[in-house]
């Protein structure tokens, strides 16, 4: 044993380390997987690079993740062997991080044809795939994040392409449903939206062991805009699901923050599209801490314009200034995004000759006039003084030069000032208590 090969040994490490990560054990896993990466035995070593990314991922770093996923990408452009599902499965992994992660400082990757590439591969990116259907989708996100749609909702359309099973298509038509969604494009969202849900029917979940079952979870993302029926009975199929995900997969674990948060998201979605603000909150709470944890930014805006969405005494219950909060990362993370489309009529706010003198407690108040809320319902919900609120009120008409709030309304509409859009499509589903009758007959 003291003159066995090195490159065996490299390969005897490999081996201990992906049995200490199937069992949980990630210190011990990363151990023997840096020995391997040392050894610098071609593909190996690669692999041995990616398992410690997948480690890290796990422990929550979602950064240094990000770099020892690129890392093992040009490792692997070195390389004399040749491994496709290898290498798709980093491309997808970097994508899915660089969409995690965008912001000001982590553009992505997408807009780079060489990025997206595998090395002296004739084959492009080989067969259809779970790995090729989940990079499609980060694609599409990031285009999406971008403002493209047009090619965020090509990326989608390949993710369905590219498909090897009925489970997989759904996720990419639930993701073309979810962009149009975001883009404000109601028609096209319902009509996606109702693909998805006629191909999901002829599913058999239970026979699901990879991530495609998170399809359900899209979708029913994007029926809470319009159709809370619906969206409650996809959550209820996916909780259906009897068969436990591979054990090698990173979702599996739990650990994950990325899939924590969207878990809550969807759930405080549907609970608000059935009218349980309450129950909603709760949920957006949960979610708002999760993305917050790993710094996935434009998820955890979308939260917060989602908490907007509520009730005011449920909004200042889960988080203070949602609105405020989310615009501000919206202006410094993704300015040119969908979820800036949102916003694009308050900017014009801070442009406005009499806007730009208001501080941000009349903003505040400017906002939810013009959103319909009386001045004391304002001062109720903020937990503030009604005579304080009123003040800031005969500020903001002093701006403007109006005397009460119709002449307000009617003037900020004239200038183009309208308060941010709602997370919900403006087409929303039937009253909480029409819901109730139709679940119980």
């Amino acid at each position: 044993r003291r003159r066995v090969h090195p490159s065996v040994q490299a390969e005897l490490a490999y081996y201990r380390a992906r049995t200490h990560w199937l069992r949980g054990e990630f210190r011990e896993a990363d151990r023997h997987a840096r020995q391997t990466e040392t050894a610098n035995v071609d593909v190996l070593s690669v692999l041995a690079t990616q398992l410690r990314a997948f480690v890290v991922l796990v422990g929550g770093n979602l950064h240094d993740a990000l770099h020892l996923f690129t890392t093992a990408g040009r490792a692997y452009a070195r390389c004399h062997d040749h491994d496709i599902e290898l290498a798709v499965l980093l491309l997808q992994q970097t994508a899915s991080l660089e969409q995690t992660l965008r912001c000001d400082s982590i553009l992505g990757t997408h807009r780079n044809r060489q990025a997206r590439l595998i090395p002296r591969s004739a084959l492009g990116l080989g067969p259809k795939s779970p790995w090729r259907v989940r990079l499609a989708i980060d694609d599409a996100w990031l285009f999406a994040l971008d403002g493209d749609a047009i090619v965020a909702y090509a990326k989608a359309r390949e993710a369905r392409l590219v498909s090897p099973t009925a489970a997989w298509e759904v996720w990419g038509i639930a993701s073309l449903a979810a962009i149009a969604s975001l883009f404000g494009e109601r028609v096209a969202a319902r009509t996606f939206a109702e693909d998805g849900w006629t191909l999901a029917r002829e599913v058999d979940w239970n026979e699901t062991v990879d991530d495609e079952r998170f399809g359900l979870f899209q979708l029913s993302e994007v029926f809470a805009t319009f159709d809370a029926l619906r969206a409650e009975q996809l959550l209820r199929t996916f909780d259906a699901i009897r068969t436990p995900l591979t054990g090698t997969r990173v979702l599996s674990f739990g650990l994950d923050a990325r899939l924590r948060g969207w878990d809550a998201f969807v759930r405080g979605s549907v609970a608000h599209s059935l009218g349980d603000e309450a129950r909603s909150g709760t949920y957006y709470a949960a979610a708002l801490e999760a993305f917050r944890s790993c710094k996935y930014r434009w998820r955890e805006a979308l939260t917060l314009f989602a908490i907007a969405g509520l009730p005011l005494s449920n909004q200042s219950a889960v988080v203070d200034a949602p609105l405020e909060q989310a615009i501000a990362m919206v202006q410094q993370h993704v300015p040119n995004s969908f979820l800036a489309r949102r916003i694009e009529g308050w900017r014009r706010l801070s442009l406005d000759p009499c806007g730009s003198r208001l501080s941000p407690a009349q903003r505040d108040v400017l906002r939810l006039v013009l959103e319909g809320h009386s001045l004391r319902a304002i001062a109720s919900a903020k937990g503030r003084d009604y005579q304080t609120i009123k003040s800031h009120a005969r500020a903001v008409h002093r701006a403007f030069g109006t005397r009460d709030n119709h002449q307000l309304v009617a003037e900020c509409t004239r200038r183009g000032i309208v308060p941010p859009l709602p997370y919900r499509l403006p087409e929303q589903s039937s009253s909480a208590l029409g819901l109730k009758v139709a679940r119980e007959q």
